[in-house]
């Protein structure tokens, strides 16, 4: 199991309205954020992170108190 986030990846973050969910991107050998979608509740955010997730091969993340943790890391 690879417990650290790489580019294409994909977060979800809480905000006022919602949840955010956002792409990480290689720029200048940095990982930067960039939104994909703002989601008004948490299932909503998951499943839509876990489709695009499983289409395209890469790891959801959730934060959770401030810290990143992997959504459904044993499907690796």
């Amino acid at each position: 199991m690879d417990d650290e986030a790489r580019a294409g990846d994909l977060t979800i973050c809480r905000y006022p309205g919602g949840y955010l969910v956002g792409r990480l991107r290689d720029r200048d050998d940095d990982l930067v954020w960039e939104q994909e979608a703002s989601v008004r509740r948490l299932n909503g955010a998951l499943s839509f992170a876990q489709r695009r997730a499983t289409r395209e091969g890469v790891a959801v993340w959730l934060e959770v108190d401030g810290e990143f943790e992997r959504v459904n890391p044993e499907d690796d």
